[in-house]
């Protein structure tokens, strides 16, 4: 009958170590257990039997572990081994991070007093540019306005020239067709055909007064009076188409010096605009530089105003990270290895001190 008690004692101790068939965790194994759930880097079944070892591995004295349960031991003290590494892994990051921090406050303090130089000078560049740039802007207006006067002049003179040009080409066919033909032929001029020119010619009044009966006349039929009348009319054709001629040289010399003018007008124009291109380049070079030296001094300044917040932060934070670390080192990976190297006469000792308390309560609470 012995046997079967003794395997009903074991079935119970199994039933009251498997995590699975008591409502709460032994707090010894409670901090071990947490530790192996939160092995995010292991498989959920790697991760599920390790939990599921841990209370029958360590409860087991060191010298009664099977092999499978010493197994099971080395494996959690990995994890729980890995556990710590990280945590100091993790305060010493918190550490550096702090200790940069900290480091960088005369950084700060120049950033601060050179960003403030810097967009000092950027607001100087951007002022002068801008001036550069609108007198560019002005020059270019002038040379807008030159230009537009040249070729108006230029219009002008092209429009007087061919006047003139129409005007002699006209004479000339008038003075042909209709003053040298006719006489040639013993006939008198065409006055019809002349009489537009009449007025142009600067003819005494009275010689205009007796062209019309003057023309109409052939040669038999002049006298003294109508010769000096056609006589003084053919020079005046002739002497208006001389002067025609030479206004239309003087006007061709004028008009190829306007063309002169327009073509280095528009050079001067192109060249402005090449110059006011470059002035609003660097005006915009500058305003962007302006801004960029605006925005890292209101960074630097934020930096600094952030400064201390940030170093109580880290400090916090390198404080909480060293706190889980001793939390965990003086908690769980102790309770491991106490767990790890308990030995049987430990176990002994522990169930005689607890038989007496046992008694005594008995002895308090009869009903128990």
């Amino acid at each position: 009958m012995a046997p079967k008690g003794n395997k009903r004692v074991t079935s119970h101790a199994s039933a009251a170590a498997s995590p699975k068939k008591r409502g709460r965790v032994d707090p010894a194994f409670a901090g071990i257990i947490a530790t192996l759930q939160g092995a995010d880097d292991l498989s959920d079944n790697c991760r599920e039997m390790l939990v599921a070892m841990a209370v029958p591995c360590l409860t087991t004295t060191k010298s009664e572990r099977h092999n499978v349960q010493t197994m099971g031991v080395t494996m959690i003290e990995e994890r729980l081994q890995l556990h710590q590494k990280q945590l100091i892994e993790a305060v010493a990051v918190a550490h550096k991070e702090l200790a940069d921090l900290e480091g960088s406050k005369s950084t700060l303090l120049q950033s601060v007093d050179a960003t403030k130089t810097s967009l000092e000078e950027k607001r100087a560049a951007f002022l002068s540019a801008h001036a550069v740039r609108e007198e560019a802007k002005a020059s270019v207006s002038a040379a807008e306005s030159a230009l537009s006067e040249a070729k108006e002049s230029q219009k002008e003179t092209d429009a007087t020239h061919a006047a003139l040009g129409e005007e002699k080409v006209a004479i000339d066919a008038a003075f042909k067709d209709h003053f040298q033909t006719p006489m040639d032929a013993q006939e008198g001029p065409h006055y019809s055909n002349l009489k537009p020119f009449v007025d142009k010619l600067g003819l005494e009044e009275s010689l205009s007064k007796a062209l019309p009966a003057s023309c109409v006349k052939t040669k038999e039929q002049r006298g003294g009076f109508d010769d000096l009348v056609l006589a003084e009319l053919g020079k005046a054709l002739a002497g208006k188409i001389e002067a025609l001629d030479k206004s239309i040289a003087d006007e061709a010399s004028a008009l190829s010096q306007r063309k002169g003018a327009v073509v280095s007008a528009e050079a001067e124009v192109e060249a402005k605009h090449a110059v006011e291109k470059a002035a609003s380049e660097a005006f915009e070079a500058a305003a962007n530089a302006q801004h960029e030296a605006e925005a890292a001094l209101h960074q630097a300044e934020q930096d600094w105003s952030s400064f201390e917040p940030r170093v109580q932060e880290a400090t916090d934070n390198h404080q909480a990270q060293d706190t889980k670390r001793i939390d965990y080192e003086e908690g769980a990976f102790k309770d491991f290895n106490n767990l790890r190297d308990k030995e049987a006469h430990a176990a002994v000792e522990a169930e005689e001190e607890a038989a007496p308390a046992g008694a005594r309560m008995k002895m308090v609470s009869p009903s128990i």
